[in-house]
Parts: structure tokens; C-alpha cells; sequence
């Protein structure tokens, strides 16, 4: 085999390796990116869980703000006011006065 025909299967050999390395290469990568979206995928499911817990706790407690609020209103309405309470009791003694002076 001439030299120069040697050199020629030489070069075919490392420029088969080469090409063959750079498929292995990315092969190697394309593996890392399914992996990488594999975890991305279980994340993203995690957080999507995450969020409607969270939503269904929004709502709970909008529903105990809703009844809290409607106790509070109730009591405030049921509450006594200390202001009339005094401004009655002393139109009832200006009342009980003049009646005394009859």
C-alpha cells in the first residue's frame, strides 16, 4: 500500500472518529436536555399543585373574612352607644325635673 494511500485511510479513520465523537457529543447534550426537562416538567407540576392549594386557601379565607366581617358588622350594630345612652338619660332627668316641678 502506497504511503500516500495510507495517509488517505488515516485521515478517513480520524475524520470518522472525529464525526462520531461529535455525535456522541450530541447525543451526550440531547440527554441532558431531556433530563433537564424531565426535572422542569416535575417542577412545574409541583409548583401548578402548589398554586391551587394556595388558591383553595384564598378562597377559604375570603369565606371566613366574609363571615368575620358580617359578625363584626353585627355586633357593631348591637353594640350600645354611650353618646345616646348619656344625651337620653339627661333628656329623661330634664323629663323627671319638670314633672317634679308640677
Amino acid at each position: 500500500m502506497p504511503a500516500a494511500q495510507g495517509k488517505k485511510i488515516g485521515q478517513f479513520e480520524l475524520s470518522l472518529f472525529m464525526d462520531l465523537s461529535q455525535f456522541e457529543e450530541l447525543e451526550r447534550r440531547v440527554n441532558a436536555l431531556i433530563d433537564q426537562q424531565r426535572k422542569l416538567r416535575v417542577e412545574n407540576d409541583e409548583l401548578r399543585s402548589k398554586v391551587s392549594d394556595l388558591e383553595d386557601q384564598i378562597t377559604l379565607k375570603a369565606q371566613e373574612n366574609s363571615q368575620l366581617t358580617a359578625q363584626r358588622d353585627e355586633l357593631l350594630s348591637n353594640q350600645r352607644d354611650l353618646q345616646k345612652e348619656e344625651l337620653i338619660r339627661c333628656k329623661v332627668t330634664d323629663l323627671l325635673q319638670k314633672l317634679e316641678g308640677l
